[in-house]
């Protein structure tokens, strides 16, 4: 059956980050995960050099993974090699509508998120 598991992370906000070029900067912490007990993991491309996704794709280099399209980066480089888009679904947007610290960031709001995510997944798909 497949399941939903969610790694303990901190964004990098929180973890000594502190402004918007330090997010597509240089790893500069060590972070150990929990690796799950999992067949497959998806894993986003690091498009865009966000640290938060370094980390991921670095620990999971042990799991074997399925690399997807990394949004909102994705959409600035959609020739990214490698990788698929996930299509729109809600628990997707959703799940994109949880990280409050970067819809105004990234979108200019939620709504905004949710028209530019769904509107570019259906033209990549």
């Amino acid at each position: 059956m497949d399941e939903l598991v969610h790694l303990d992370l901190p964004e990098a906000p929180h973890r000594g980050y502190d402004s918007a070029a330090a997010l597509v900067g240089p790893v500069h912490d060590t972070v150990e995960l929990d690796l799950p007990d999992a067949d497959l993991v998806y894993v986003p491309q690091g498009i865009g050099g966000h640290v938060d996704h370094i980390v991921v794709i670095e620990a999971m280099r042990k799991v074997a993974t399925h690399r997807y399209r990394d949004l909102p980066y994705g959409l600035r480089s959609p020739d990214g090699s490698g990788g698929h888009p996930l299509a729109p679904t809600p628990r997707k947007l959703d799940a994109c509508a949880a990280y409050a610290s970067q819809l105004g960031f990234q979108f200019g709001g939620e709504a905004a998120m949710r028209a530019a995510l769904g509107g570019a997944l259906e033209r990549i798909l």
